[in-house]
């Protein structure tokens, strides 16, 4: 459906022309103006009505092309956030408990400790186990 000020926009100039018509006519009538001349004019506004139609029908196009547009981000935003929905349910599982790890190394738990019971990766493991083993050695002096 064309929105009402498309429409508006397009049949403004028409009648603005229409309305010029007539009057070049009713002056001409009067200023005794050449029935060639007159021929001319209105050539001259038939071919700016054209014109009209045409910029017309291109901005139809592009309104159709921009919500085309608008229709395909929005089904992409839409996926992306599927997408990421899904890797966060993916990862949720396979996380280390880095917070189950940090209290382990402060009963004591060496790095080997950490890494056959969370699966951490050797430095985290061991990162985690000297800065939370050194946390509780200070909290005992």
């Amino acid at each position: 459906m064309v929105p009402w000020w498309l429409v508006l926009f397009n049949l403004v100039p028409l009648l603005l022309a229409g309305i010029a018509f007539w009057k070049l006519n009713a002056r001409a009538v009067r200023l005794g103006v050449s029935n060639e001349q007159l021929r001319l004019l209105q050539n001259d506004l038939s071919s700016l009505c054209s014109c009209q139609a045409e910029a017309a029908e291109r901005d139809q196009a592009r309104e159709a092309l921009l919500r085309a547009t608008e229709d395909r981000i929005e089904a992409m935003e839409q996926r992306l956030r599927q997408l990421s929905r899904r890797q966060d349910e993916q990862t949720t599982g396979t996380e280390p408990s880095y917070g189950a790890a940090i209290r382990l190394a402060h009963q004591g738990a060496d790095a080997d400790q950490l890494v056959t019971t969370f699966g951490l990766v050797r430095g985290e493991a061991e990162l985690i186990a000297a800065l939370h083993r050194g946390q509780r050695e200070r909290e005992r002096n």
